[in-house]
């Protein structure tokens, strides 16, 4: 093999050894998206005014929609890059380490917006789909862990 800089060695996961080329760049992924989440959950960004656009925009494809509709699969999706980034950046964590600190961060979401944010409305909802979300994602990052397993054993 070549030479592994110090701190990119590949390291052990759940369903095999993730190596450190898909390691770096889920981890400067993770670090770009959580500027972004950041931004969308604590930031100043008129949440009710975005998801008011965004209802408007898929009720004129579908006739109408419901806020619900919108919001519920959005805050599932807003988690998704959470959980895979964070597994694959983490390939030593246990999955169920990695969704409990998702769902961790979304309580921390949902307190700041109570405690410090006027206008916004906290809510156990958001954080059930979040940690759908943030699950869907780890399972993500095992499969494709797994699979990438599976074909550097075959071609051994």
């Amino acid at each position: 093999g070549g030479q592994v800089a110090v701190g990119t060695q590949d390291l052990p996961g759940a369903a095999g050894v993730v190596p450190a080329s898909a390691r770096r760049p889920a981890l400067l992924a993770l670090a770009a998206y959580l500027l972004l989440a950041v931004g969308l959950t604590v930031g100043p960004l008129p949440q009710n005014e975005m998801l008011d656009s965004l209802v408007a925009l898929i009720g004129r494809f579908t006739g109408g929609v419901s806020e619900l509709a919108v919001e519920a699969p959005s805050n599932v999706l807003l988690f998704v890059p959470l959980g895979f980034l964070l597994a694959r950046g983490f390939p030593s964590w246990p999955g169920p380490a990695v969704w409990a600190l998702c769902v961790l961060g979304s309580v921390g979401v949902e307190a700041i917006q109570a405690g410090f944010l006027p206008g916004r409305v906290p809510s156990v909802l958001d954080v059930a789909m979040n940690g759908l979300g943030a699950a869907i994602g780890v399972l993500l990052a095992h499969l494709l862990t797994r699979r990438a397993h599976a074909q550097s054993v075959r071609q051994q």
